[in-house]
């Protein structure tokens, strides 16, 4: 591996940590500019597609009106990097906490990112993200052990 190789993998690790930040700190800003213009944001467990920063940056901002607090987690990578573009597999797990029905909720997620990258004057960002689901579960956090129903 060289070190133009090495340097892209290191920043395209750095990209996925910068999408979870923004995400969790409700900066809308930050996360516009991981984003090329022409992104797509795919999410078939919501049956959605979104294309263009402007709208996928519209439709995760109205996750706050979903969730008090996000939480996500960065964990394996796996990158084929070819000179200014790159495709991946990013593994994340996503924590949610919300009041529902008088309580408190926190809903968990394990999913992969597909991803395909492209290195813009300089700077890497996303121009395809596809979230799939592969587990999910609410817990009840008034009534510890017990899972919270669907809905």
């Amino acid at each position: 591996m060289d070190t133009g190789e090495l340097s892209a993998r290191v920043a395209l690790r750095d990209l996925a940590c910068r999408y979870a930040a923004a995400i969790d700190q409700c900066d809308m800003d930050r996360l516009g500019e991981v984003f090329t213009e022409d992104a797509e944001l795919s999410l078939p467990y919501l049956q959605q597609q979104h294309s263009g920063r402007a709208k996928i940056v519209e439709v995760i901002s109205q996750v706050g009106t979903f969730f008090d607090r996000t939480f996500h987690a960065v964990h394996n990578q796996l990158l084929d990097v070819q000179g200014n573009v790159a495709s991946g597999e990013t593994y994340c797990i996503a924590l949610h906490f919300s009041a529902r029905d008088g309580g408190r909720q926190r809903y968990d997620m394990c999913i992969r990112y597909q991803d395909q990258m492209r290195c813009e004057q300089g700077v890497w960002r996303f121009l395809r993200r596809e979230l799939q689901l592969d587990w999910e579960h609410t817990w009840d956090l008034e009534r510890p052990g017990q899972v919270a129903p669907a809905g």
